[in-house]
């Protein structure tokens, strides 16, 4: 039986083909769990993200070469795609039998370096604080999570205590502002 990660690239190389036809994908999949239980995004969860994060397609660059393992050689695609998030500019390689499911595969993996995974994520490179408005209207400051085992500690408890908090404010509106205050204290 294959992997989960081959089952989702095999996953992933359908979709691309779906919708480079032009047909709807919200319906793949948007991610996969790391073996460290952490989320990958799918195809369809790299396009979802880039529309949700502005994160932009700067440039494609596809290189040819022949694949020999049979008597009939075949053309490959190896392509690499740059993304930009806010200064932040990252890219995703990748190679296929076709030159455009090569190219957005890379897309797929340039937006999997930008989204934060786990050790791997862009918080060092991000201001100490920020600041998100809402589509409400409301502003929320989000600070940089301190990554040490205490700072981890801290985070603990505050999630913790921050979902009792939201549990049981159930529409209270100043309990559900103090749930994500007290979440964001910590970070």
């Amino acid at each position: 039986m294959p992997d989960k990660y081959i089952e989702s690239q095999l996953r992933d190389v359908a979709v691309i083909r779906q919708h480079l036809q032009g047909a709807d994908i919200s319906a793949a999949p948007l991610w996969i769990r790391g073996d460290d239980g952490q989320p990958i995004p799918t195809y369809a969860g790299a396009v979802n993200l880039a529309g949700l994060l502005g994160i932009e397609r700067l440039k494609a660059q596809v290189t040819q070469s022949v694949m020999n393992r049979d008597t009939t050689p075949k053309p490959v695609y190896h392509a690499v795609v740059y993304v930009k998030h806010g200064s932040l500019v990252r890219c995703g390689a990748s190679s296929s039998q076709e030159r455009e499911v090569a190219i957005e595969l890379a897309f797929r993996n340039a937006v999997g370096q930008v989204v934060a995974r786990g050790e791997r994520s862009t918080h060092k490179r991000t201001p100490r604080r920020q600041i998100l408005k809402l589509p409400s209207g409301a502003t929320v400051e989000i600070r940089r999570i301190d990554r040490s085992a205490q700072g981890q500690r801290r985070w603990q408890q505050a999630k913790r205590a921050s979902d009792d908090l939201a549990s049981i404010a159930d529409g209270d509106e100043d309990l559900q502002k103090l749930a994500v205050e007290t979440l964001l204290e910590s970070a």
